[in-house]
């Protein structure tokens, strides 16, 4: 999870929302590859 934030990031700060977002979208793909 941390390496897929930080090639989110590209060195930027992230706000609360972004992070939100990016562990939204972890989480669904996570859940998918799972299935």
């Amino acid at each position: 999870l941390h390496g897929f934030l930080k090639g989110k990031t590209n060195g930027q700060v992230l706000t609360i929302e972004e992070i939100d977002e990016a562990i939204a979208e972890a989480g669904a793909a996570a859940g998918a590859g799972k299935e």
